[in-house]
């Protein structure tokens, strides 16, 4: 008797203990699918409180992810960026160091190498290098960028909007060879050639002036290569047409054939149909034969309306949008008119105005910020002529600074500090020059995708210095276009000097020296052997 109670109790005893058991799993893996949902929820709302400008909140909102998940590396990745963003340097440093030991993650550990290899422990010293211009590019985490293929928005918005009047006003210097009832037209800044001709579409030449009409697009356009419609692709490099799908590309024929082409594939991005030769695996490379052109086709459309655009002002030092900027804009190149639009920017630095076709000019002022004037242009199509306008606060002391802008190709255009020497002490290499203690000058923001801001700031101007732009990737596209900008910003100075390069195809370096300054006196130089753009102060 007394031997079956034993075996009853040890029996329920098994049972019980199977049952906790059983809750203790079902409440470690509901644990564990709540920490998920909570880790996404965090992440998911940093990103909306990022997008809106409310960065504090999108911090809290990181750090709670991270305490989430302490394991996965998109929210230490998301933070460090914001931190970088806010030139929080020292915050950055700290959470990709707590990312890497608790993640092991190569992504966030190149990122800490990238921005903090460079330089000692203590007061972030430089370490010596050999002070050359980088361009070799055997900087291993930024050649990185290079594999990230990426279809080109603004180029790609040129080919979709253009009409021939806005390839005159932004390419210029239009040549024409006529070739039976085509009229190809080459223009400076353009690498290839774009065709006009009468089609079942409508009429694109008028005859009587031997010219196409202002107001319509080309039939097609076909570049020297497709390098300027795609970034981070290398020479040699072949694309697979599935590849660019994700990128937002519609395909939308596969293998057509055509007597120019032969066996193609065409795609549309941003309004812009690409027609690309392709092989049997459906890849290309950017040499290959090629149409691009309008998805609207030829006809101009009204373009007695009014169009919406939006721009955005951009803060010089870190990159970001400047919230509640006054805006003023003005016809023509008058800057003391009435105004036509008047506004202000929105949390994210953005402003929307409804303007026609035409040259306008505008006005930024904002508090603790140095008031900008820019000029740009709404097309005909409807588009305009510039996407970001950056402004530069307020300059302390005898501070300079020095901010590079461009378009959207080359993707990557670097700046350098070079000291009396020819030593070059700042660039994306070295991001802080200190002379012991002193910090002599620093690179703000180190742009890698196109239009910039890239900024240094000079904070010791007792010394001699010149300054000096790369294109990293060397294109040979850094003189041939007409919009890489340099504004040079004094202390106690109103206005800053600008130096522009001049649209010369002709000119392929890879490095522009920009000015010198000496005995307190800034100089043009526009040299280096590589040609000599123009400038004006």
């Amino acid at each position: 008797m007394q031997r079956k109670t034993l075996i009853a109790l040890l029996c329920g005893l098994l049972a019980i203990l199977l049952c906790l058991g059983t809750v203790l799993v079902v409440y470690k893996f509901t644990q564990q699918e709540d920490d998920t949902q909570i880790y996404q929820q965090k992440l998911d709302t940093g990103k909306k409180y990022l997008e809106s400008g409310e960065y504090d909140q999108a911090i809290a909102s990181y750090k709670a992810a991270i305490d989430a998940d302490p394991t996965n590396d998109e929210a230490y990745y998301q933070l460090a960026i914001l931190y970088k963003d806010l030139n929080r340097m020292q915050d950055m440093k700290l959470i990709l160091e707590e990312g890497i030991a608790k993640t092991a993650s190569a992504r966030l550990k190149n990122l800490y190498d990238f921005y903090f290899k460079e330089f000692q422990s203590g007061n972030n010293q430089n370490t010596e290098d050999n002070g050359d211009i980088n361009i070799e590019n055997t900087d291993d985490d930024k050649n990185a960028e290079k594999g990230k293929i990426n279809i080109s928005y603004s180029n790609s918005r040129v080919i979709a909007n253009y009409t021939f009047k806005d390839y005159v006003i932004n390419y210029k210097n239009a040549d024409l060879n006529k070739v039976n009832n085509e009229y190809r037209y080459t223009f400076t800044g353009l690498r290839g050639v774009v065709y006009f001709f009468n089609s079942e579409e409508g009429e694109s030449i008028d005859f009587a002036g031997n010219i196409p009409f202002d107001a319509v697009r080309p039939n097609y356009v076909i570049l020297d290569d497709l390098y300027m419609m795609f970034d981070g692709v290398e020479v040699g490099q072949r694309v697979k047409v599935s590849d660019l799908v994700p990128l937002g590309a519609s395909v939308t024929k596969s293998q057509a054939y055509d007597n120019t082409l032969g066996n193609y594939v065409q795609f549309v991005f941003n309004n812009c149909v690409f027609e690309i030769t392709v092989d049997e695996n459906e890849t290309f490379g950017m040499d290959s034969t090629h149409r691009l052109y309008s998805k609207f086709g030829t006809g101009a459309g009204d373009i007695v309306k009014k169009f919406t655009n939006v721009i955005s002002i951009v803060d010089a030092t870190t990159g970001r949008g400047v919230a509640n900027a006054d805006v003023a804009i003005r016809e023509g190149t008058n800057t003391a008119g009435t105004p036509v639009f008047t506004g202000r920017t929105d949390s994210q630095g953005n402003v929307e105005f409804e303007l026609y076709a035409g040259t306008y000019n505008m006005e930024v002022t904002c508090e603790d910020y140095i008031i900008e004037t820019f000029e740009f242009e709404v097309y005909s199509t409807g588009i305009c002529s510039v996407e970001n306008i950056t402004i530069s606060p307020e300059l302390q002391d005898a501070a300079i600074r020095i901010v590079l802008e461009w378009g959207d190709y080359p993707t990557d255009l670097d700046s350098y500090y070079i000291d009396d020497t020819g030593r070059a002490r700042v660039s994306y290499r070295n991001r802080q020059y200190y002379d012991g203690d002193k910090l002599i000058a620093e690179l703000d923001v180190d742009d890698t995708t196109g239009y910039g801001p890239e900024t240094i700031t000079v904070y010791d101007t007792s010394r001699d210095f010149s300054y000096a732009i790369c294109d990293f990737h060397n294109t040979g596209e850094l003189f041939s276009r007409n919009d890489v900008t340099v504004k040079v910003y004094v202390a106690g100075e109103s206005q800053p000097h600008v130096f522009k390069t001049p649209g010369d195809s002709s000119i392929t370096d890879p490095v522009w020296e920009v000015f010198e300054y000496s005995n307190g006196r800034i100089s043009y130089t526009g040299t280096s052997g590589q040609g000599s753009p123009t400038g004006n102060k």
